[in-house]
């Protein structure tokens, strides 16, 4: 189990959470129930793959990796809880609704910085001019 490994589970994560929204809004505008349920498969999968990475890493990983990760983890949970709600309801998403407004690259990126730093890849941020 590597950093990278859990990094690259993290982002094909969100990228099927995402994904799965879009079909949901336009499965429901075209009535294809088919293929919404094969994207969710395919999303439960990725999902299933994340979290034996999470797994592994809760186990093995040093705690300035671990802290990040968590809040990764929670916050790909609370997306995927919203996508299952959403299912169980039957409805789809409005088109005015944007998925990820913040994008997944927000939610990751904090981890691969910090598994950076602890192979020692990266400087620690360094405090700015004037600030205290």
């Amino acid at each position: 189990m590597t950093g990278s490994g859990r990094h690259r589970d993290a982002r094909q994560f969100a990228t099927a959470l995402s994904r799965h929204l879009y079909v949901m809004r336009d499965s429901v505008a075209v009535r294809d129930s088919a293929a919404d349920a094969e994207d969710f498969r395919r999303l439960e999968e990725t999902k299933d793959n994340f979290r034996d990475r999470w797994s592994e890493a809760l186990m093995i990983g040093p705690d300035t990796v671990i802290s990040p990760d968590h809040e990764v983890n929670e916050a790909l949970t609370r997306v995927y809880g919203l996508v299952k709600r959403l299912k169980r309801l039957k409805q789809g998403i409005p088109g005015r609704v944007k998925p990820h407004d913040q994008g997944p690259r927000r939610i990751i990126d904090p981890m691969r910085e910090a598994m950076r730093r602890d192979l020692g890849l990266c400087e620690e941020e360094r405090p700015r001019a004037g600030s205290a």
